[in-house]
């Protein structure tokens, strides 16, 4: 079974490494901040920095790098009287 779009962004944000947009291409991911946005809906948390990062015109260009520190909670269940 292969993994979603999701399920790859959760696993490499959750490295040391963390990841930014341009990275995120290659685990088929092609809008990040998007994914980030509905990951944090469902309860995940990312810490987020900015860095810079070369560009192809020997310049750099400044992006978010995304770290998962949080996963949903699951919620507790209601006492019954």
């Amino acid at each position: 079974m292969s993994k979603t779009k999701q399920q790859a962004v959760i696993e490499a944000t959750s490295t040391k490494q963390g990841l930014n947009r341009f990275e995120a291409q290659a685990i088929g991911d092609s809008c990040l901040n998007s994914t980030i946005s509905h990951l944090s809906k469902k309860g995940y948390r990312f810490h987020t920095e900015w860095e810079s990062v070369p560009n192809r015109f020997g310049g750099t260009t400044h992006c978010n790098s995304y770290w998962l520190i949080g996963k949903p909670q699951p919620k507790a269940q209601e006492a019954k009287a």
